[in-house]
C-alpha cells in the first residue's frame, strides 16, 4: 500500500473519530444522557420494590429532575464548546461592537442574571450579565468560530471609530467600582496634524522605507512643548496610516499582554508612544518595543530628555533613528500666530509651540506694558528648558530676544494689541 493511500486512510479515520467525538460533545446530547441517568436512578427503588410509597417518591423525583432541567444555570450554560475570544479587559470594547445586533435573552435560575445571545452575521456571541450591576464577566463564542469572531469584531470596531486614529488609556479601578474596566479605547483627537515642511520631508523619506518593506522606529526628542506629538501625528497623517497612540505611563499600569492584544485587534499601521522617557521601568519596555516592530510598519516615540533613557533602548532595532525637535518650522509658527500677529514671528520663532500659543492668548487681553513684562517672563521660561537639550545647542535668552530688538519689538506689540482692540470694538459695534 502506498504512503499516499495510508495517509488518506489515516485522515479518514481521524475525521470520523473527530465527528463522533464532536457529536457526543454537543450540549443537548450530554444533557439528555444526564437527565436519563438521573431519571433511571430515581426509579430504581420502585423497580426493586414496587410499593405505593416508592412509586410516589419516584414520581416526585422525576418531576424535580424535569423542572430542574428546564431551568438554565448561568454557570453551566457555556460549556467546553465555547471559549473567550478576548481577555476580560476588552469586554467594554467588544460590547460596543455587538451593540445594535440582533439578540435574544435567556432567563436563568437567578432572577438577577440573564444570558444574552447576540447574532453577528454567522457567529453567535454569548455573555452572562448581572441586571442589577450591569457587570459582564466573560464574552463567549463557539471554539470553532473564534477566528471568524475576531475578524468581525475588528472590522466593526474600525467602522465605529470611523477610520480615525485610536488612543489606549488606562482606567483606574476604584473602591466603589472594583470591577471597572482597566483600559479604554477611543478616537484620538488630542493632536491634530498641522502643515509642516519638515514633517512633509521626513514623511517622504519614511514612505521610501515602508515601500521597500523596511519598518522604522523613530524617536522625536526635545524640550516639552516643541510640538513633538503634533509632528508625529502629522507624519502619520501624511503617510495615510491608521495609528494607535499610547502614553508610556499608562503602559506601566497595563499588562503587556493586554497592549499586545489591542494591537492584534486593531492591527494599526503605526504606533505613537507619548512621553517615552516617563516610564518607571524601561527594561519592561524592551519587549513591548520589539513586539511593535514585528507587528506595525512605523513606531514613533516622543521624548523630552533622551539622556534619561538606557543606552540599550537607543540602539538600532529598538529605535532606528533619533530626530531632535527644538521647535516647529516656519509654517506652523505662522499658522499659530495668524495674520493678526504675524509681525511677532521674529520674536517667537525659536520658542516651543506651547509658549507661542500662550503668547497669542495673552495678547488678547494685555496692555502694551503688560505684554512687555509677559514676553520677558515667557522668554525666561523658554531658556530654562535648556536642561532638556541633550545636544547642548539651546539658544540663550539674550539671543532669543535679540531676534527682534527689544525696544522696537514692544512698538510692534503695541501696534498688535491696538489692532486687536480695534477689531474687538468693531465686532461689538456690529452686534449692538
Amino acid at each position: 500500500m502506498s504512503k499516499k493511500t495510508k495517509s488518506n486512510e489515516n485522515m479518514m479515520t481521524r475525521t470520523a473519530s473527530d465527528a463522533v467525538r464532536d457529536f457526543f460533545n454537543v450540549g443537548k446530547v450530554k444533557r439528555l444522557f444526564r437527565v436519563g441517568t438521573d431519571i433511571f436512578s430515581a426509579t430504581v427503588p420502585f423497580i426493586e420494590k414496587q410499593t405505593p410509597l416508592n412509586a410516589a417518591k419516584a414520581a416526585f423525583m422525576i418531576g424535580k429532575i424535569i423542572v430542574d432541567d428546564l431551568e438554565v444555570w448561568p454557570d453551566d450554560y457555556f460549556n467546553e464548546d465555547w471559549d473567550n475570544p478576548y481577555p476580560l479587559e476588552f469586554n467594554k470594547t467588544i460590547l460596543r461592537a455587538l451593540a445594535n445586533k440582533p439578540y435574544k435573552v435567556i432567563r436563568t435560575s437567578d432572577e438577577s442574571i440573564v444570558i444574552y445571545m447576540v447574532h453577528f452575521e454567522d457567529v453567535q456571541f454569548g455573555y452572562v450579565i448581572n441586571t442589577k450591576t450591569g457587570y459582564v464577566d466573560r464574552i463567549y463564542v463557539e471554539v470553532e468560530k473564534i477566528a471568524r469572531a475576531r475578524s468581525l469584531v475588528k472590522k466593526e470596531l474600525w467602522k465605529l471609530m470611523k477610520g480615525e486614529n485610536i488612543v489606549l488609556r488606562h482606567v483606574r479601578r476604584t473602591t466603589s467600582n472594583p470591577d471597572a474596566e482597566t483600559i479604554n479605547l477611543e478616537i484620538d483627537d488630542a493632536f491634530n496634524p498641522m502643515p509642516s515642511k519638515r514633517a512633509d520631508e521626513y514623511a517622504s523619506y519614511l514612505k521610501k522605507c515602508i515601500d521597500a518593506d523596511v519598518s522604522r522606529s523613530v524617536m522625536l526628542y526635545g524640550p516639552p512643548g516643541t510640538g513633538k506629538s503634533t509632528m508625529a501625528r502629522t507624519i502619520v497623517n501624511n503617510l495615510g496610516m491608521k495609528s494607535f497612540r499610547i502614553r508610556v505611563e499608562d503602559i506601566g499600569h497595563i499588562e503587556s499582554s493586554t497592549v499586545f492584544e489591542a494591537i492584534n485587534i486593531f492591527e494599526p499601521d503605526a504606533v505613537i508612544l507619548d512621553d517615552f522617557d516617563r516610564s518607571t521601568s524601561q527594561s519592561s519596555l524592551l519587549e513591548t518595543l520589539e513586539f511593535f516592530q514585528r507587528h506595525v510598519k512605523l513606531v514613533i516615540a516622543t521624548v523630552n530628555n533622551k539622556s534619561h533613557l538606557d543606552e540599550a533602548i537607543l540602539r538600532p532595532g529598538r529605535f532606528d533613528e533619533l530626530i531632535q525637535v527644538k521647535q516647529m518650522d516656519e509654517d506652523i509658527v505662522k499658522l499659530i500666530l495668524g495674520a493678526e500677529h504675524a509681525d511677532a514671528y521674529n520674536l517667537v520663532k525659536d520658542w516651543p509651540i506651547a509658549f507661542i500659543q500662550e503668547y497669542v492668548k495673552r495678547l488678547r487681553f494685555m496692555s502694551p506694558a503688560e505684554a512687555e513684562v509677559s514676553v520677558k517672563e515667557l522668554a525666561h521660561r523658554v531658556h530654562r528648558l535648556k536642561k532638556y537639550d541633550d545636544d547642548d545647542e539651546s539658544v540663550s535668552i539674550d539671543k532669543m530676544i535679540e531676534t527682534a530688538p527689544m525696544p522696537d519689538s514692544f512698538d510692534v506689540l503695541d501696534e498688535m494689541i491696538k489692532g486687536a482692540t480695534k477689531k474687538r470694538r468693531k465686532k461689538k459695534a456690529i452686534f449692538t
